[in-house]
């Protein structure tokens, strides 16, 4: 099938930003931005965890790439147990719902539907299970007095000129297969290669 390329493209991409550190760079812009919040630090969790998983198609990769650094940061902030690895296990799967998430590409070919229309219809049911999850998370921010961090412009501001350039795969991918000059194979390619450059020449 000649999207089938795609697969291993976006498993590579998703390997070379666990191996390039962008998982800190973007744990630093999410707590930036949300850690003020109750529950700030497991919404976060929620968001890099289904970021991690689109690309790699994979839960037990994001586990792996993350779980650790992730389980460490609940830990400090006083977050039981029970509740981060079971938030850990979780959150690994959210991203099997959002584009370009391999398991729908895959059941696109089997089905032999279009897989864009395919990616559409998981966007929201995605996004909902990760409100849902950080509604949950705030609560238990809030039921245990988990410390909240103060917003800073200017610690938002560094994280997001340090992740910068991660930020635009999505929109790479996204973008061609929504204007049509991509393909879903080609835009795999393209990702890596980016991605790949971006590792290994800025980083």
């Amino acid at each position: 099938h000649p999207t089938l390329p795609s697969i291993p493209l976006f498993t590579l991409t998703g390997f070379l930003l666990a191996e390039g550190k962008a998982a800190i760079r973007l744990l630093a812009l999410v707590l930036a931005a949300v850690g003020w919040l109750p529950g700030g630090t497991a919404v976060v969790t929620a968001v890099l965890c289904a970021f991690f998983t689109t690309f790699t198609g994979g839960s037990g990769v994001t586990l792996l790439a993350l779980g650790a650094l992730l389980f460490q940061t609940l830990s400090a902030e006083n977050y039981r147990e029970r509740f981060s690895l079971g938030l850990l296990t979780t959150c690994g799967s959210l991203g099997l719902l959002l584009p370009p998430s391999l398991p729908i590409l895959i059941y696109s070919m089997v089905a032999g539907i279009d897989f864009n229309k395919a990616f559409k219809a998981g966007v929201l049911p995605g996004l909902l299970v990760i409100g849902l999850l950080g509604l949950h998370a705030g609560y238990i921010g809030v039921k245990h007095k988990i410390p909240r961090t103060k917003p800073s412009l200017k610690e938002m501001g560094g994280a997001f000129w340090s992740i910068k350039w991660e930020l635009g795969i999505p929109v790479l991918i996204l973008g061609g297969l929504a204007t049509g000059l991509t393909d879903i194979d080609e835009g795999a390619a393209l990702a890596a290669f980016y991605v790949l450059a971006v590792e290994l020449l800025v980083h």
